[in-house]
């Protein structure tokens, strides 16, 4: 490693640039100087810069603020308090029965062939279209011997589409 970088980031650091107008003036990406003021740091070398102080203490002020704003309001319009003191939500039962999307109709039938079958019986030969709905655990596969991607014949007819084009290249 090049020693001599260290100096001249730790003087450009203290004056008070940002890690990539120190990159810029030394002709070294923005992460080469963030890994040594990182170890300059760790080191004992350098400290906390006065404007980094000082955006700390902003930033308690304002945490001080919003407290004291969030005790004064009625409980009513109280909002969600700061990220650091949310507090974790309850789980709820769900009484409610999701309304199920459906994408689309009935599916035609189907010719007499291998069936329906379950997720843990795919293989990398076998149609991955979903033949029913509901819920996600008792999906249902084509499982017929797929062609060229994901799905059987019938199934690829529905699921891509074929762009023609007009002219060769």
């Amino acid at each position: 490693m090049n020693e001599t970088l260290n100096p001249q980031i730790k003087q450009l650091w203290l004056a008070g640039l940002s890690s990539g107008e120190i990159a810029k003036e030394l002709e070294v990406t923005r992460g080469v100087v963030m890994g040594r003021i990182h170890r300059m740091r760790e080191a004992n070398e350098i400290g906390v810069r006065e404007c980094d102080e000082r955006m700390h203490k902003i930033k308690q002020e304002v945490r001080r603020l919003e407290k004291e704003r969030q005790a004064s309001l009625p409980d009513i319009i109280k909002v969600m308090p700061l990220e650091e003191e949310a507090p974790v939500p309850e789980k709820k039962e769900e009484t409610q029965t999701k309304d199920i999307l459906r994408i689309f109709d009935e599916a035609p039938p189907k010719k007499v062939g291998r069936g329906p079958i379950k997720f843990n019986q795919l293989t990398y030969m076998t149609c991955r279209y979903i033949v029913n709905d509901g819920d996600p655990r008792d999906f249902l596969f084509c499982g017929e011997p797929k062609r060229g991607r994901a799905y059987c014949a019938e199934h690829e007819a529905i699921c891509y589409c074929k762009i023609e084009r007009k002219g060769k290249r």
